[in-house]
């Protein structure tokens, strides 16, 4: 990767950074301080999601198939799903500041088009279309192929996670955006895992080669095609759907809570009448 190339996208981390950290003083200034586990994890994940994207690491997603669906799990699944998990959201608001310009019809418009992409069925068709898409052989054989369109492909599963996670783990974000139900938004983590059970069962079980740009291009490291094959289908199959479960457990479990403290306040009402 060239530093011409390097430049936009490390600026953009750079940007996402000094706007985080700028919140966290804001905000302590202000008397309502950041929980430090919350901005060390968010902190993490920018630093995962850099090294995913912009180092060796993504030398060899370019070669080996296993090492590329690893770097769509951590794009579209692990690192977006913490970062949704610690709502860094207020905080990158307070880097802002309050002179920044929220109001004009660019960023509400961009702002809308946001919330519709992160309405629960669209969000959920998307999280699991663009992974579909993208693992097409030809389409993928394209992706690899082309430089502007591989950096499309791993910037669109990280921009996607971002768009359905928040939905999901968010309730605040869940309420504008049409999801706000409990039940909604499990029936969406529903969804999302049997589909990407059954996309990477396919690639796993299947006895064909189906992705020959890594056998063409050549490995760096002393796999066979098969055993990178699997190890993908794997990775595109187990570690997203316990993520699916995981979530699933969580929104089932701010359910139950909220169910509960609803019946305490009832209770003590009753009693107090």
């Amino acid at each position: 990767l060239s530093l011409h190339d390097a430049l936009p996208i490390s600026l953009v981390f750079l940007l996402v950074f000094s706007g985080y950290w700028r919140g966290q003083r804001r905000l302590k200034a202000a008397g309502t301080p950041v929980v430090w586990w919350r901005a060390l994890i968010f902190y993490a994940c920018l630093g995962v999601a850099y090294i995913a994207l912009e180092t060796q690491f993504d030398y060899y997603a370019q070669f080996i198939f296993f090492m590329h669906r690893l770097q769509h799990l951590l794009l579209h699944h692990l690192l977006t799903f913490l970062i949704a998990l610690v709502a860094p959201w207020s905080v990158l608001n307070a880097g802002l500041g309050e002179n920044f310009p929220r109001h004009i019809w660019p960023f509400r418009v961009l702002g809308w088009i946001v919330r519709q992409l992160m309405h629960p069925l669209v969000a959920s068709l998307m999280f699991i279309g663009l992974i579909l898409v993208w693992l097409i052989p030809p389409v993928h054989l394209a992706g690899m192929l082309n430089y502007p369109l591989y950096i499309t492909m791993n910037w669109s599963m990280l921009i996607d996670g971002l768009l359905f996670w928040p939905m999901i783990l968010d309730k605040r974000i869940a309420a504008r955006v049409g999801a706000g139900s409990y039940g909604i938004r499990v029936l969406s983590l529903m969804f999302t895992l049997l589909a990407q059970v059954l996309i990477g069962a396919v690639i796993t079980f299947s006895s064909n080669s189906l992705y020959r740009i890594y056998t063409v291009c050549g490995r760096p490291w002393a796999i066979s095609p098969g055993n990178d094959q699997v190890l993908g289908g794997i990775l595109t199959w187990i570690p997203p759907a316990m993520m699916a479960v995981i979530a699933a457990l969580i929104v089932v479990s701010r359910y139950l809570r909220e169910d509960e403290r609803r019946a305490n306040q009832y209770r003590h009402g009753g009693m107090v009448s």
